[in-house]
């Protein structure tokens, strides 16, 4: 299991709306690509794509102006249970791309969130937000080859 809060070599990104995450998922995984973490390419994508509502934990960890806006760090250690949720089996790249693609839409379609247990009601605005910095941080692990 690799340590992911020392890799090195991960990407620089920052997402203003949801079809910008698609494009670079779709544009780095279209040609040669390698994975720096645990996760695989398709994994990666499912879990963007899934947003269980056992995530809601992760942010007690952060305040919501920060959560909302900064990057998120790699390395937290979740626990097993709760990777069992939010992690997904063995996934291709294009089954996670399409996930991925149906979550977009869905984003776009529903205008109704889902209160947030930790921290209580959220616009469409910050919502989207926090799928963003989620995306960024875990996109940064897919890199050229």
């Amino acid at each position: 299991m690799i340590n992911t809060k020392h890799v090195t070599g991960r990407r620089e990104l920052h997402f203003q709306k949801f079809e910008e995450m698609l494009a670079d998922a779709e544009e780095i995984t279209s040609g040669e690509y390698q994975t720096l973490g645990n996760l695989s390419a398709g994994q990666i994508l499912k879990h963007l794509a899934m947003m269980p509502g056992p995530a809601r934990w992760l942010m007690r960890l952060f305040m919501k102006k920060k959560f909302l806006t900064q990057p998120m760090s790699p390395g937290i250690n979740m626990p097993k249970k709760a990777q069992k949720v939010t992690i997904p089996g063995e996934t291709s790249t294009e089954e996670g791309l399409a996930a991925l693609r149906i979550a977009v839409k869905r984003q776009r379609d529903v205008q109704k969130r889902a209160l947030n247990g930790a921290l209580g009601p959220l616009t469409l605005k910050e919502w989207e937000q926090f799928h963003l910095r989620h995306a960024e941080l875990h996109l940064s692990f897919i890199v050229p080859k």
